[in-house]
């Protein structure tokens, strides 16, 4: 495959021994040097461009041209919650209140509210991402309780699978004390998924592993040959 003559390029030709980039700057007499990016000095696409893209093109405006908090703020005003001073974006807001009416109704409501330091039912540390002032393992208990018919048929399929799975000849006493000595903070995972999309496993005790919580869930049916 050719590739363009221009100096520490090595892209696809296109004409002329230039790859695209290089033959429209030719083509528009800048050179074949690279112009830079005014934000962040790397190259840019066309030969008469300021910048590389849209987001470095915005975050010099708000720097250095017509949309710095100062215009802003001398053109539209200061955002109507006491205490603020941002400029306003809309509806008398900054971006921030404005957000918040959008989402929550309110434009004083912290997203940091909603989530609970301690668990309102066993009363112990809730992680990043807890719902409803519930820990994992609660919210996990009050989830299956409202939806009983959709888990009952869930468990159901994988205990009827499991059955399929599990040939005649299966140790299921060696099975069963592989379950018991599972360390803490892992699982037991199967090695060959039992419903896989290449290859499906056994039930069988030379196809069970002990595996972390996580790279189980990452692993979930996938068999890697």
């Amino acid at each position: 495959m050719r590739t363009c003559t221009a100096p520490d390029c090595g892209a696809k030709h296109f004409g002329l021994g230039l790859c695209k980039l290089h033959y429209n700057r030719k083509r528009a007499g800048k050179g074949l040097s690279a112009p830079m990016c005014a934000m962040c000095r790397k190259q840019t696409p066309r030969p008469n461009a300021k910048f590389c893209g849209g987001p470095c093109r915005m975050k010099w405006y708000r720097r250095f041209g017509c949309y710095t908090a100062e215009r802003c703020r001398a053109a539209y005003g200061t955002c109507k919650i006491i205490g603020c001073g941002s400029p306003v974006k809309a509806h008398g807001m900054c971006s921030a209140h404005a957000q918040r009416v959008w989402r929550h109704g309110d434009p004083t409501v912290n997203k940091a509210r909603h989530l609970a330091v301690i668990c309102i039912e066993c009363g112990k540390p809730t992680k990043k991402g807890a719902a409803r002032d519930l820990c994992l393992a609660c919210y996990t208990r009050h989830y299956y309780r409202q939806n009983l018919k959709v888990e009952r048929a869930r468990r159901n399929a994988r205990r009827s699978r499991m059955k399929l799975a599990t040939p005649p000849w299966a140790d299921m006493a060696a099975i069963r004390k592989f379950y018991e000595a599972c360390p803490p903070g892992q699982e037991v995972d199967h090695a060959l998924p039992l419903k896989g999309r290449r290859v499906s496993g056994l039930h069988v005790i030379e196809n069970l592993q002990y595996l972390a919580i996580q790279a189980n869930r990452r692993k979930l049916n996938r068999f890697a040959a």
